[in-house]
């Protein structure tokens, strides 16, 4: 009787790690969810800086891009902002100015 016993509890325990498992496979589809949405932003970054961009005439500082999104902006998003920044726009060594592409000048103009 006693080893039966134990056996439920073996049994129990085992369904539990596996409700467990179920709800770490959550976990593991909001990690994803997550890190889908970190590959977003790169997007949705892009899209911040040609509405900023558009705003200001297709250009802008870096010290005004900064102040603009630094509260949007986390230290672990700064790469993902970068990558945005560069392939939306192009630094202008001359006027030290960030210059929106033609490109998403017109994306932006059209949406």
């Amino acid at each position: 009787g006693e080893r039966r016993h134990r056996h439920g509890d073996e049994h129990s325990g085992g369904d539990t790690p596996g409700d467990d498992g179920g709800g770490g496979g959550d976990a593991v589809s909001d990690e994803q969810a997550a890190g889908a949405a970190a590959v977003l932003d790169s997007d949705e970054f892009a899209r911040m800086i040609c509405n900023f961009l558009v705003a200001n005439n297709g250009v802008a500082t870096t010290q005004s891009i900064m102040e603009e999104f630094k509260a949007r902006v986390g230290r672990e998003q700064s790469t993902a902002f970068s990558v945005s920044l560069s392939r939306v726009s192009r630094f202008d060594k001359t006027s030290k100015q960030w210059q929106i592409k033609e490109e998403f000048e017109a994306a932006v103009n059209r949406a």
